[in-house]
């Protein structure tokens, strides 16, 4: 009987990890010209594309106006789920007229300075989900609020640890009084790294993020990246079994500029083979801003095409071709 136990175990199948959710988040890209730039491109929609929507100043008794950049982009939302595209809104917490000052800080909305807003905008995403089958719209608030980089960073304006997790558990609240279900309305906690010191727990989120990038620019810079993605991995299954979606991943293509290509096929096909709580990936197609101190991430650099093939040959592969559900 221990023998016959023995076989059965070791012939039983395996089951197959799901098909990756590929995606691409740019700045300039917040209207159907660029996704369909990107079908174009690489020959298929992608299955997730990211709105960038700042929070807006906004008070006890104010709401956004039409066509304000802080309202909830129901419109570009609606387009893109009649394709079958998941939105990804980067849900930035700080006023759209002065986007770098540090107006904004967790203990205000911790004194409900915004729960007018946060319930109008709610609304509206659970509108836009239910208008599409309940389809679900993630939002990724207070994104790499363990930098130091963006207003709503911990350590800035008497922004801490604590007072974070408390605003993010305050978010999700409002967010689902408002009627915003789970299914409609996911949270992604994306932090740079994932750290359980400012985890807010698995009741308010649905997906884990972090960023992999490769700065390049000298030799000894360039970072792959299977190793990044191996250890972000290793840091949040620490602390929790929520399923993941790499928020930011990119590339620079100097002085390597043939390796952009391998770097993008070896780190993608090892992460679907080494890492199955890995749902998504986005790819951070942006480019350099004036002023800026980030390398043109671009996937038509460099202009041989390389890195452009590169990624047209993962998309059209099926365990790429994954959708969030």
């Amino acid at each position: 009987m221990l023998v016959v136990m023995a076989v059965l175990l070791t012939t039983a199948p395996v089951a197959a990890r799901s098909k990756i959710a590929l995606g691409a988040s740019n700045p300039d890209g917040q209207n159907m010209a660029a996704v369909e730039m990107y079908k174009t491109r690489y020959g298929r929609y992608p299955a997730m594309w990211s709105l960038w929507v700042t929070w807006g100043l906004r008070g006890n008794d104010k709401t956004c106006d039409a066509g304000e950049p802080c309202a909830f982009p129901t419109a570009m939302v609606d387009q893109l789920m009649d394709v079958g595209i998941t939105p990804v809104i980067w849900w930035q917490y700080n006023d759209p007229r002065k986007p770098y000052t540090w107006l904004y800080s967790y203990k205000s909305l911790l004194k409900h300075n915004h729960d007018a807003y946060i319930r109008q905008w709610a609304k509206a995403a659970r509108a836009a989900s239910a208008a599409h089958g309940n389809r679900p719209i993630i939002i990724r608030p207070f994104h790499e609020a363990t930098g130091k980089w963006f207003p709503w960073s911990i350590g800035l304006k008497g922004n801490t640890v604590r007072n974070y997790k408390q605003a993010w558990r305050y978010l999700n609240n409002r967010v689902r009084s408002a009627g915003a279900t789970r299914q409609q309305v996911r949270f992604l906690w994306s932090n740079y790294t994932p750290s359980r010191k400012t985890y807010p727990g698995d009741r308010y989120v649905d997906f884990v993020g972090f960023t992999v990038l490769n700065w390049g620019a000298r030799k000894k810079n360039w970072r792959q990246m299977t190793p990044q993605v191996a250890f972000k991995v290793k840091q949040a299954a620490k602390f929790t079994k929520k399923p993941i979606i790499i928020a930011e991943v990119a590339s620079f293509h100097k002085p390597l500029a043939k390796s952009k290509a391998r770097w993008l096929n070896k780190g993608y096909t090892n992460t679907y083979r080494r890492f199955p709580k890995v749902r998504g990936i986005l790819y951070l197609d942006a480019p350099r801003p004036n002023g800026g101190k980030h390398p043109d991430w671009r996937l038509i650099l460099p202009r041989n095409g390389s890195a452009v093939n590169a990624y047209r040959k993962l998309a059209n592969q099926p365990r790429f071709q994954g959708k969030i559900r």
